[in-house]
């Protein structure tokens, strides 16, 4: 977990030992965000915000994902994973001191999901009974009870194992919303609102560990929060892609796997691609690694999975002889597949970025080296959702993003045999049957495993290259230590806790 941000300036005085202090004030210059409600968080930049401010229900370890306690100091689930129930901390407190209750994490919650909060996240909550119509008009939900002043219960729609991943979201922290209050409302996390001046938000540490202070000032866009870093008026700030890799003395970047993939995905309804040799000789003659290193250079990584490194379940080298890259192999697929030659040509449709230009022609290129030819094709941004599921792809660019850092997140919307985002058109029964085993799991240990097999059973449908593994990436300055990032791209995970209220 991340720890306390300390000072790297320090004195000593007679013999002893040097000790780092403990940094008083802590400038986080951010550009994406406008509000410090945590029901908006939807970037690494208001995640971090939401740590701060609020706690959920649960925790999510940075760098494994697991479960931890939040608000809740335990919860279980039937036998059938449709219901939840989780006992509140009796330490924990809004930050005006007021006990939590469950009546309280109800109402919050509700307010995500009201429509007129227009929370990005509110997804997260969808297989909650009775969401779609809190979500179209309000009011409560059904499937949220308050059994008692300390206990409450969700009602889901389908077993769902890994729904108390979903309540971890720092954006689902538990609130009570108060006019007068600066930010207007009350939050249960580390921090509390202490100040609100133009381009400016200051936050006092009520508990844990810490700056004592934390001053948020906005920029009009990324770049500028970084030149503020590196010109010493801000200590950390998130950074795009194009920020590269090295930085001036006194500065470094810290990141970490972000809940977000993209691969290259068949069209399974494509008579082109009915060959399954045909199939393996393009996903095996394409070299991510390459494609990665030409087109993004070193600030994201290598995906060699559907699901992100991140996330439980995930396999040891699920790719290995079905989509790793093996040239010899290809071009020996290819000739079973024509051996008589005509190979077919086709198109790589990706939606229209620079990057994914670039990509699609150093893909291009890899392809051509196996002896087949093809057609970057790219589609308006507006446009590419829309024709991937409405029109005739080829060999496309299908990326996405989680949220929340579960296996079901990612397997079951997309790869599900008779999912809407099933873009690709798999259908693997035997991956099917393992989601819907894993989904009814309660043992974190043996879902994993099952999630393991269900990746590489759609993977042996010889349809999709895994390619990019993104990041989130923020840039410091070397007065900050013990700086981490998790999952979901938030900063100040192991800020909140409840050890010291």
């Amino acid at each position: 977990m991340a720890a306390a941000l300390f000072s790297s300036l320090s004195c000593s005085t007679g013999g002893s030992k040097a000790k780092p202090q403990r940094l008083g004030l802590l400038r986080f210059a951010v550009s994406a965000t406008t509000t410090l409600d945590p029901a908006v968080a939807s970037n690494p930049e208001s995640i971090s915000l939401a740590e701060l401010i609020s706690l959920p229900l649960v925790q999510l370890d940075p760098n494994t994902s697991e479960v931890l306690p939040g608000i809740a100091k335990s919860w279980r689930g039937n036998k059938e994973q449709t219901s939840f129930t989780f006992k509140i901390d009796q330490r924990a407190r809004f930050s005006a001191g007021a006990l939590v209750g469950a009546a309280d994490v109800k109402a919050s919650l509700e307010r995500v999901v009201a429509p007129g909060t227009r929370s990005p996240i509110a997804g997260l909550l969808s297989v909650v009974v009775g969401y779609d119509a809190a979500h179209a008009a309000g009011g409560p939900i059904t499937g949220i009870v308050a059994k008692n002043a300390t206990t409450v219960v969700f009602n889901i729609s389908r077993p769902d194992a890994t729904f108390p991943i979903s309540l971890g979201h720092p954006g689902l922290g538990i609130v009570a919303p108060d006019v007068d209050e600066p930010g207007g409302l009350f939050g249960t996390g580390p921090y509390r609102v202490s100040g609100i001046t133009e381009g400016d938000w200051e936050m006092t540490r009520l508990r844990g560990p810490g700056a004592r202070k934390i001053r948020i000032t906005k920029y009009d866009s990324a770049d500028e929060a970084r030149r503020a870093v590196e010109a010493g008026k801000a200590d950390i700030a998130a950074i795009t892609r194009e920020a590269g890799t090295t930085f001036k003395g006194g500065l470094r970047p810290v990141s970490a796997p972000y809940v977000a993939v993209s691969n290259y995905a068949l069209n399974l309804e494509n008579p082109k691609f009915a060959d399954v040799d045909f199939r393996e000789a393009i996903l095996r003659a394409l070299d991510s690694a390459s494609l990665v290193r030409k087109t993004f250079g070193p600030t994201v990584g290598v995906a060699n999975g559907v699901l992100p490194e991140t996330v439980a379940g995930h396999g040891e080298d699920p790719c290995k002889n079905v989509c790793d890259f093996n040239l010899t192999a290809a071009k020996a697929a290819l000739a079973r597949a024509f051996p008589a030659g005509g190979v077919p040509t086709f198109s790589i449709d990706y939606d229209d970025t620079p990057a994914q230009a670039n990509l699609a022609l150093a893909a291009q290129e890899q392809l051509r080296a196996a002896g087949i030819e093809t057609t970057p094709r790219p589609h308006p941004i507006s446009d590419y959702d829309d024709f991937l599921a409405n029109g005739e792809p080829d060999l496309f660019r299908l990326g996405w993003v989680a949220l929340d850092p579960s296996a079901e997140a990612f397997l079951f919307p997309v790869f599900a045999s008779d999912a809407p985002e099933n873009v690709a058109h798999i259908k693997s029964l035997a991956s099917d049957l393992l989601v819907i085993s894993a989904s009814t799991t309660g043992n974190p240990k043996k879902r994993a495993g099952l999630y393991a097999k269900a990746e590489r059973a759609i993977l042996q449908q010889v349809a999709i290259k895994p390619v990019v593994q993104y990041r989130s990436r923020f840039i410091a300055r070397n007065t900050v230590k013990a700086l981490s990032v998790d999952a979901l791209g938030g900063i100040f995970s192991g800020y909140a806790g409840l050890e010291n209220r």
